[in-house]
């Protein structure tokens, strides 16, 4: 993500405790099986393994973040890289 300082700042600002609840949205709990399940498939089938350090966390995690996604509540394609820096700048 090309985040500059500010928008970094903004962030960190926005996001505050986290917190983990049920979800309301069943699809969205889909997309993210989705996801989880073709990322440890093409770690381990292309690379071999799975990400141990926090460098190749960071690494996968970059690389997820650039991956458009669909979900019938969206109109079109989304990257999640590009999106987050929108709501930062919005609510900022």
């Amino acid at each position: 993500m090309n985040a500059n300082p500010a928008q970094i700042a903004q962030a960190k600002l926005l996001l505050g405790g986290f917190s983990y609840h049920k979800t309301h949205n069943r699809s969205v709990l889909g997309t993210l099986n989705d996801m989880k399940y073709a990322s440890e498939f093409m770690l381990t089938d292309r690379l071999g393994l799975l990400p141990e350090t926090e460098e190749e966390h960071r690494w996968v995690a970059s690389f997820l973040n650039q991956t458009p996604c669909r979900c019938k509540d969206l109109k079109g394609v989304v990257f999640p890289d590009r999106e987050i820096l929108k709501m930062i700048d919005r609510v900022g």
